[in-house]
């Protein structure tokens, strides 16, 4: 293979060469390539007068056999001259016969010959007939090149010499040249003039209808020229122009020029010779720039067929297209020598010209008429009749071309000669002929193709579970079987095999007979020959349809379970059964800031406060050994704000069957704000007994309020207690001591009355919070449940979901609260004919929060309702007239209103409304 690359890269070393040097580099090329004994060249093309004739000798060769020596024997081969084909295939050179293979150069021989020798046994082997033919083609279009440039190089020096000859006619006298100049404006081409430096002083109209450029901005614009340049051909030109003209020496050089016309590019010859006066100074450049662009494109178009022909022949395989009817257009070299027949000839294959074997042309016919009828290629294996009698096996490849419309236009056809490999196919069904019979008693799909993956059998289980007969899987016919989503991606790979000569390994879904697919494992080897070649596939088809299935259904658990863990809002992690970190989630690489192979293992312990490192450590240590649950709280980094926070984590073993551990998982929390609210509450709660503790005092102190008589008494009763205490025999001093505490207690009580009053009296601004009125009015409730259960009072509570927040001064709206409850209680005393029933409201109204009070008492007078809430007014035989004052004072303080209505029953509803918070919601 790297010889054939290596022919194939010849023309790279003749780049502009001569064809003396194209016939060195090949002969020095080939001798040291293929190891010959000697390489004779004989060259006749174009001009050339006198045949080129060269010979190269293997240094350890040439010196025992002299170029003369060998000449001599090869000259009885050449007969007429080098396009008579030599059929010898040995020559005589002293007293031992060597091994040539001649080659012509060229189609029909037109360019030379070429003949390598070798004492070699075996000369020429397959591999170097291949190289040989390939490196004779390139040599063949190498020396047509360097023919090609060398006429162009002859005509542009006759067109040099030409123009430089008119040119001094030109300079002998200036009416001369008038008449020269007139006669370069009226060339068919561009002609123009420049004076030593490269400026241009003339351009004739053709040039400048052409680039669409005036003789004034030429002359003013030394490089005018050079816009007009193709851009990738700028460089290049420029570079050879002033090269030029800093030598003083005419130039020839091809560009592309646009046209002004139609915007297009078009190849130039830009050519200029050197007037020079009698000293040898230059006078003037004169040059023609001429259209070359019809003769570029037709030489390009000549080279590409030049070249399909020369690969066509040189193809190692015969080569052919039809036309749409199936007849022979086109055969390449291969081909016909192969049959020793024409066209014409070969296009009689159907009748007795003995090309086709007789036992395969009936097969072949049919083939061929199926094929031509429905426009399908069709392969197929057939036995073709050499010029020397003998039948060989051939691979019979055809592809159709079709047009836009779908029609068929032409057929190619590649024909193979595989009988080596048909011989070694042989060899071994002879040697495996029961084969086929212990495949189809194996417990498996079983299967065996050709080297080209044609399948030629199949074992029964095969044919069994798909349905199909061995005719139907035959050949490509096992593709039916498989699911239209793998069909292209297993044929693929399968031809990726074949070509590559791997095992396979692959799997696809097959179709049951009953049309349930399956997965399976498709395996398969090459079998090979003694010398490496492929002479056979083996296969299986292993149904893995139940571990498909399993490895899927465990696949989508994996992945919800690894969406789970990511989702959540937790931090997750787990650990191997001896407690190495293999896995944490998203949140906690987040929240630390680490990534995961910083905390894979132990390098967990990075992430907790260094205080912390050593008593989790080794809980966790206890942990993994005893198995049993791990908690701990420890500081943990936090990469937000760069702290560490209070996390509690936690872990439990996951035990399989037996009870042994399979992995551990756990969590982290962030508790850092709970730890701070549970010492924040510890401390709230500790203010909250005290004001618990105020606000009852304030409630009683609001029903106190009512009848300031009550402390009084109470103190008073109390004193007497004591002294009858004090005054029995024996003293009851214990019991007179508690009597004497609540007798302060109640001074005290009394104390905080007046106290709280003044409060409420006063202009001291109030301290607002936040209130939840439902939670306020359910503490108020509980305080005063006892004693409306005991006065016989049926409480409903009627609160509003999502009740708005107000701000204001909790104490002080729950002694408004207290203060309506217990009038609408007392409103209801002296009720018996009815229920006693308090029904509480709570709703928003806009932007207010409305707190009503409704009883079934005795109601009030309508007259008295202005009056209701003037200070010491009063409706009750014992009452003081300030409770409602007082909560008016309260409510108004916050923003708000209190007000009074009968019920349409009876009864009577207080209510008072506070302004929401403007961030409750």
């Amino acid at each position: 293979m790297n010889d054939l690359v290596s022919a194939l890269a010849l023309p790279a070393l003749w780049s502009g060469s001569e064809p003396g040097r194209v016939v060195e580099t090949f002969l020095d090329a080939l001798v040291g390539m293929l190891d010959l004994d000697f390489l004779y060249v004989q060259v006749r093309i174009g001009s050339i007068g006198i045949p080129i004739e060269a010979l190269k000798t293997a240094q350890s060769y040439g010196a025992s056999h002299s170029p003369k020596q060998i000449r001599q024997a090869l000259d009885p081969l050449f007969g007429e001259g080098v396009q008579r084909r030599i059929t010898k295939s040995s020559v005589t050179l002293g007293d031992k016969e060597v091994s040539i293979f001649p080659l012509q150069m060229g189609a029909e021989g037109e360019v030379g010959l070429i003949v390598a020798g070798s004492g070699r046994s075996g000369f020429p082997e397959q591999t170097e007939r291949l190289v040989l033919s390939v490196a004779a083609n390139q040599a063949a279009i190498g020396l047509l090149h360097a023919l090609r440039v060398d006429e162009q190089k002859r005509s542009a020096s006759e067109v040099d010499l030409r123009v430089a000859e008119r040119t001094r006619e030109l300079v002998e006298t200036n009416s001369e040249m008038e008449i020269q100049v007139g006669i370069l404006q009226h060339l068919p081409v561009s002609a123009w003039t420049l004076t030593p430096d490269g400026t241009p002083d003339f351009v004739n109209r053709v040039w400048l209808e052409f680039s669409g450029q005036t003789l004034d901005f030429v002359r003013s614009h030394p490089e005018a020229w050079m816009t007009a340049i193709h851009p990738e051909d700028r460089e290049r030109a420029g570079k050879s122009f002033w090269e030029a003209v800093q030598s003083g020496q005419g130039f020839a050089i091809e560009t592309r020029s646009l046209r002004a016309q139609d915007g297009l590019y078009r190849w130039h010859l830009n050519q200029a010779v050197v007037l020079r006066d009698s000293q040898g100074n230059v006078l003037k450049y004169v040059g023609t720039t001429t259209d070359i662009d019809d003769q570029k494109r037709a030489e390009k178009l000549r080279a590409s067929e030049e070249e399909l022909r020369q690969i066509l022949n040189s193809i190692p395989g015969q080569v052919c297209t039809l036309n749409p009817a199936g007849l022979i257009e086109l055969a390449n070299q291969p081909l016909t020598e192969y049959f020793g027949m024409t066209v014409e000839q070969l296009n009689m294959w159907e009748g007795d010209n003995g090309s086709v074997h007789p036992e395969d042309l009936p097969r072949v016919i049919a083939k061929f008429t199926h094929a031509m009828t429905t426009g399908t290629p069709y392969d197929i294996e057939v036995r073709y009749r050499c010029a020397d009698g003998v039948y060989r096996w051939f691979q019979f490849h055809t592809l159709p071309v079709k047009d836009t419309q779908g029609a068929i236009i032409r057929w190619y056809c590649l024909i193979v000669d595989i009988e080596d490999r048909k011989r070694a196919e042989e060899a071994v069904q002879a040697g495996t002929r029961n084969l086929d019979l212990i495949i189809n008693t194996i417990p498996m799909l079983a299967w065996s193709t050709g080297p080209d993956g044609f399948v030629e059998f199949l074992n029964q289980r095969w044919l069994d579970y798909t349905g199909m007969s061995a005719e139907e899987g035959a050949g490509w016919g096992w593709a039916a079987a498989i699911h239209t989503e793998d069909a292209k991606r297993l044929l693929n790979y399968w031809q990726a095999a074949m070509v590559s000569g791997t095992d396979v390994d692959v799997e696809a879904r097959m179709r049951r007979f009953d049309g349930v697919y399956r997965w399976f494992l498709f395996r398969a080897n090459p079998l090979r020959d003694d010398a490496g070649n492929i002479v056979k596939w083996y296969g299986t088809n292993t149904d893995i349809d139940d571990r498909k299935r399993a490895e899927e259904a465990l696949r989508l658990r994996e992945l919800n379970l690894l969406q789970v863990t990511e989702t959540i809002p937790e931090m997750l992690w787990s650990a191997t059964p001896d407690g190495a970190i293999d896995y944490c989630n998203g949140r906690l690489l987040q929240y630390t800031g680490f990534s995961h192979k910083d905390i894979m293992s132990d390098g967990w312990m990075k992430l907790l406060y260094p205080d912390d490192v050593g008593p989790a450590a080794e809980t966790w240590k206890s942990c993994v050994e005893s198995g049993t649950p791990y908690r701990v709280e420890v500081r943990t980094i936090h990469a937000a704000d760069q702290t560490y926070r209070w996390c509690v984590t936690s872990a439990l073993p996951l035990h399989d069957d037996d009870g042994h551990i399979l992995k551990w998982h756990g969590t982290v929390v962030d508790m850092h704000d709970w730890k701070q609210a549970q010492e924040e509450l510890r401390n709230t709660q500790s203010e909250l007994a005290r004001m618990m503790r105020v606000m009852t005092m304030g409630q009683l102190t609001a029903s106190i309020a009512h009848e300031v008589s009550q402390p009084l008494s109470g103190i008073i009763n109390n004193a007497g207690t004591c002294l009858r205490m004090l005054n029995s025999d024996p003293p009851n001093v214990d019991g007179a001591r508690e009597t004497t505490q609540r007798t302060i207690r109640d001074g005290h009580r009394a104390t905080d009355v007046i106290t709280r009053l003044r409060t409420l009296y006063s202009t001291k601004q109030i301290n607002p919070e936040s209130v939840d009125m439902n939670e306020a009015t359910r503490e108020v409730v509980a305080l005063l449940l006892g004693e409306l259960q005991k006065d016989g009072v049926a409480l409903q509570l009627r609160f509003s979901e999502n009740l708005p927040r107000v701000m204001g001064d909790r104490v002080q709206l729950q002694q408004v609260i207290l203060n309506l409850l217990r009038n609408a209680s007392d409103a209801m005393t002296i009720v018996d004919d009815r229920p006693r029933q308090l029904i509480i409201h709570t709703d928003a109204d806009g932007d207010l929060v409305r707190v009503s009070i409704q009883d079934s008492g005795v109601g009030f007078d309508p007259e008295m309702k202005h009056r209701l809430f003037q200070s010491f007014f009063t409706t009750k035989e014992e009452g003081m007239g300030i409770g409602l004052s007082v909560s008016r004072s309260i409510v108004e303080a916050h923003h708000g209103q209190l007000w009074a209505a009968r019920n349409d029953g009876p009864g009577s509803t207080f209510a008072f409304s506070i302004p929401c918070c403007h961030d409750s919601q």
